[in-house]
């Protein structure tokens, strides 16, 4: 029966020995960061309406289908599908279809773009970043912040929740105010 407890005593120290150094390894500031831009990635295929509040006290949208996509911001929009993409500001400009584009100076940005950023970012070694769960427009949240750059937040369901910061030399600061499960078809035609 001692031989038994001496076994287990052994096998118990040495399971808690990898347990301690799996422990202090830890998971570094780029997992968290990659995480947030794999949940970014995953919505890709969701269908939703996502109305955000900007900085400046406008409001724009995120209006997604699968391989279809509008954002809509005070002064333009962006239509991407795979027929085409359209410009619109003042007159709508219909162009080859291709990825969104980070949409400068809008005050709005895509995921995809904010996807990009953080994936660059998690290969920087000395990356400094800060973790915070939260509550946007009801729902659950995770945060990362890039110390000097920029914070994003991700629902759990990956729709971007919001972001303040510099990205490509723009101010952007929005925040999710709304989130439904549809899409409405008007909102990727002209």
């Amino acid at each position: 029966m001692n031989a038994f407890l001496a076994l287990g005593a052994i096998l118990a120290t040495t399971a808690c020995t990898d347990l301690d150094r799996a422990s202090a390894a830890g998971v570094g500031p780029a997992d968290a960061v990659l995480d947030i831009a794999g949940q970014l990635a995953d919505s890709a295929g969701l269908t939703y309406t996502a109305t955000y509040r900007l900085g400046d006290g406008g409001t724009a949208h995120i209006i997604q289908a699968p391989s279809r996509t509008a954002y809509r911001w005070p002064g333009g929009r962006l239509i991407v599908t795979p027929e085409a993409t359209i410009r619109c500001a003042a007159t709508c400009v219909t162009g080859a279809p291709g990825p969104a584009e980070p949409l400068p100076a809008t005050g709005m940005i895509t995921p995809g773009a904010v996807e990009a950023k953080l994936r660059a970012a998690a290969a920087d070694p000395a990356l400094a970043i800060t973790e915070r769960d939260t509550t946007i427009a009801g729902r659950h949240a995770a945060c990362v912040k890039l110390t000097g750059a920029f914070e994003v937040c991700v629902t759990g369901d990956g729709t971007m929740a919001a972001l303040t910061g510099v990205l490509a030399g723009t101010t952007l600061d929005l925040t999710l105010t709304d989130l439904t499960p549809t899409a409405d078809d008007a909102a990727f035609k002209p």
